[in-house]
């Protein structure tokens, strides 16, 4: 018998040819972008979309810390400078200023205890994660504590002109900035290295709100 052709003759064969070749031109364009994908996955990508800059100075909004930035040399602090004897780290640049300061302020009848110093990056993704929405907590990076060179200070009780966590003292029940430690401090602490970061003046420059408590030693 005679081959058979198909009454569109030339024209179906070569329509079929056209047709296979665009599925394999498909087929490759979807095999080329899910490989393109992939290497985007894998390749490392800076993440930070912030200004990064030197632990040295003060950080604000959209500013950061290079990621993996860990202070050369952190120290613990005595018990008499930390709040309840928690064990606080500082970079060791801030130790003796930071000490001094706080035993001159004790001579003046003021007591002050460090109740946050260094921060670790992973320690303040925790925070993060954790904090309330109406919380104002600086991003991994973005905190002036993962520098080693800033500390949050809190008042304390005091007896015979010494610490001593046993006496009560109820106008620590008061904001920070309603006690006499505060205003030491404002007068003081720029003796010793010491700047408020954040306050209610610059906030419009800091993107953070008023934080009396956090002071942060600047490197000149």
């Amino acid at each position: 018998m005679g081959r058979k052709t198909h009454p569109s003759g030339g024209f179906y064969v070569g329509k079929t040819s056209i047709m296979k070749k665009n599925i394999k031109l498909v087929l490759l364009i979807l095999s080329l972008t899910v490989v393109i994908f992939l290497i985007y996955l894998i390749m490392p990508k800076n993440k930070q979309s912030c200004k990064i800059v030197s632990g040295d100075v003060h950080i604000y909004e959209e500013q950061c810390l290079k990621t993996g930035y860990v202070p050369k040399n952190l120290v613990i602090l005595p018990d008499r400078f930390n709040w309840l004897n928690v064990v606080q780290e500082v970079d060791e640049r801030i130790e003796k200023p930071l000490e001094k300061m706080i035993l001159d302020a004790e001579k003046d009848g003021m007591c002050l205890v460090v109740s946050s110093g260094y921060r670790s990056a992973e320690y303040q993704g925790k925070l993060v994660s954790t904090s309330d929405i109406s919380d104002f907590v600086a991003p991994v990076n973005g905190s002036e504590h993962q520098t080693g060179l800033a500390v949050d200070l809190q008042a304390c009780p005091m007896k015979g002109g010494k610490r001593d966590d046993i006496v009560q003292r109820l106008e620590l029940a008061k904001p920070f900035k309603e006690l006499p430690e505060y205003q030491w401090l404002v007068e003081n602490a720029g003796k010793y290295g010491f700047e408020q970061s954040f306050k209610s003046d610059n906030s419009n420059i800091t993107g953070y709100p008023e934080e009396d408590w956090h002071w942060k030693y600047i490197i000149k």
